[in-house]
């Protein structure tokens, strides 16, 4: 019913000439349609957000080191066995990172499928794990383009400094504005 609440405002909006509108309310379609439900971690890097995925799912699937690990978004999904698949921006980056400069080119990858084992993971549930805040300006593009996918969000905080004055700034002038309030935040 929804989506057809959606399908009828897209005629108004187009003959309304409101084109600034219709991609929201494609998203919306889109994201109502699926049948998965996306919990998105993030929060600044190096806060433990790939580590509290591992102990949420009660093994250590994801990497996590010392240094900032995740350059992508990893979506961590049910699968009867574990595999990875790796998926490629199309069209891919012009200016690629190497591995060897500074990571502060696009990597050439959109995000990787983890399938994984997990009750947990049954019926749509989808872990989504993403690139830190602050630490690399294209990192954190990633994660912001991704928030719209998203059904709901554990923002992870620094257990050294819990809430700090850019973590709660970030959450009110970011996600609030975004959409997510007290039931998806």
């Amino acid at each position: 019913r929804l989506t057809g609440i959606i399908q009828e405002a897209s005629g108004l909006i187009q003959k309304l000439d409101m084109e600034h509108c219709a991609q929201t309310l494609q998203q919306l379609r889109q994201k109502i349609s699926s049948d998965a439900f996306k919990i998105m971690v993030m929060g600044n890097f190096k806060n433990g957000k790939s580590t509290f995925i591992n102990a949420l799912l009660g093994q250590e699937i994801l990497p996590a080191y010392a240094v900032p690990t995740t350059a992508i978004i990893n979506e961590i999904k049910y699968g009867e066995k574990p595999k990875a698949v790796l998926h490629f921006l199309n069209p891919l980056p012009e200016k690629m990172y190497d591995g060897h400069k500074e990571a502060i080119k696009q990597s050439p990858f959109e995000k990787v499928e983890l399938f994984w084992p997990l009750d947990l993971l049954k019926d749509g549930v989808e872990i989504v794990d993403s690139p830190g805040l602050n630490e690399n300006p294209v990192r954190t593009q990633v994660t912001m383009e991704y928030l719209s996918k998203a059904d709901a969000i554990i923002f992870v905080f620094s257990a050294l400094a819990m809430g700090s004055a850019g973590e709660i700034a970030y959450i009110d002038d970011t996600l609030r504005k975004n959409g997510f309030g007290e039931q998806s935040l």
